[in-house]
């Protein structure tokens, strides 16, 4: 898992095969850097963040930046805190979880698929208060609690 902290209003963003940064993270190599599969990280900073998580099952929560949250491969509970944060998943990004709802907050989040992930490769459903977002049985997104707007 790598955790890098991005400039505030920071508007040039650098695209890798993988990975999302903007000019700071790559210019400022001495911030937090973490590296790890399987891991439970808290970002407990109102700083802006992306979090990259590695091919075990990690459990990913930050507070009130804008974070950038990619888990990775495995089965991973992601959770942005109050921030307006981008969920970012690619090819193989297993049955991940999305909790991150709650009425008294004013933000947006975003969820973001790329690596040739389209509209005509996902399911949408319902069940409860859950969204589920399915690809194949092996790879899927809950978000839990979408409908209890």
């Amino acid at each position: 898992m790598t955790i890098k902290k991005r400039a505030v209003n920071a508007i040039s963003l650098i695209k890798f095969n993988n990975e999302i940064l903007n000019l700071k993270d790559i210019n400022d190599l001495a911030l937090k850097s973490i590296s790890n599969d399987g891991d439970k990280i808290s970002v407990v900073t109102s700083d802006d963040y992306v979090v990259n998580g590695g091919n075990g099952n990690d459990t990913i929560t930050t507070n009130s930046g804008n974070d950038i949250i990619n888990g990775g491969r495995g089965n991973d509970i992601l959770n942005g805190g109050s921030g307006n944060d981008t969920y970012v998943f690619e090819r193989g990004f297993g049955n991940d979880t999305i909790i991150n709802y709650n009425p008294n907050l004013d933000s947006t989040d975003t969820i973001k698929f790329i690596d040739g992930i389209t509209l005509n490769d996902l399911t949408f459903s319902q069940d409860g208060n859950n969204l589920y977002i399915t690809m194949d049985d092996e790879n899927s997104v809950t978000v839990k609690d979408f409908f209890n707007g």
